[in-house]
C-alpha cells in the first residue's frame, strides 16, 4: 500500500512587502492554520517517510511549522520544479521514489493540487469546491510499486480543512 498526503500550503501574506510571488510568507491566519493542522496530524499519528516540499517561502514556512520536532517527516525535500508544476512533474517525483518507502507527503499550491488530486483519483473533474488553504488531502493506492501510480488510482482516505473559526 503507498499513500500520498497532499496539503496546500496554509494562508499567505499578501499585506507585507515582498520582490517575488516566490518570497510571500504566511499571514497570521496561515500560520495559525498551520498550527491547528499540525495538532490534527499529531492527533491522527500522520507521519510520511518523505515530504516533497514546493520551495516557496509560504510552502517551506508551512513546513516548518507542521513538521516542529520533525514529527511530521524526518527525509525532506525542497524542490523548485513544485512551484507552478503540471500533473508531470507530480508523476515524475512520485515515481522517482524508492519502493522502500510507502508514505510520501507533498505540499504544494493550488490549483496544481487541486488537479493532481483529481487526476490520481481518476476523475475528470475536480472533487472540490473549495481546496482551501492549509488543507490535507491523504490518498491510498493498492500498490507497492510507485510507478503504478497513475495506473492504480488512488481512493480517499482522508481529508481535512482548517476548522471555521481559524479561516478568519
Amino acid at each position: 500500500m503507498k499513500s500520498i498526503c497532499l496539503i496546500r500550503h496554509a494562508k499567505s501574506d499578501w499585506d507585507s512587502p515582498y520582490d517575488s510571488d516566490h518570497e510571500r510568507g504566511l499571514s497570521n491566519r496561515g500560520i495559525r492554520n498551520a498550527n491547528s493542522l499540525r495538532k490534527f496530524l499529531r492527533l491522527h499519528s500522520l507521519e510520511f517517510d518523505v515530504a516533497l516540499i514546493s520551495d516557496a517561502k509560504r510552502s517551506k514556512d508551512t513546513f516548518r511549522l507542521i513538521n516542529k520536532s520533525n514529527s511530521v517527516a524526518k527525509n525532506i525535500s525542497t524542490l523548485k520544479e513544485l512551484y507552478d508544476a503540471d500533473k508531470e512533474v507530480y508523476l515524475q517525483n512520485i515515481h522517482q521514489l524508492p519502493d522502500v518507502m510507502s508514505k510520501v507527503l507533498i505540499l504544494g499550491h493550488n490549483p496544481e493540487l487541486e488537479m493532481i488530486v483529481s487526476y490520481l483519483m481518476g476523475l475528470e473533474n475536480s472533487i472540490f469546491t473549495k481546496f482551501s488553504t492549509a488543507s490535507l488531502v491523504l490518498l491510498n493506492f493498492n500498490t507497492d510499486d510507485w510507478n503504478k501510480i497513475p495506473e492504480i488510482k488512488g481512493t480517499l482516505s482522508m481529508f481535512w480543512s482548517p476548522p471555521r473559526g481559524d479561516r478568519k
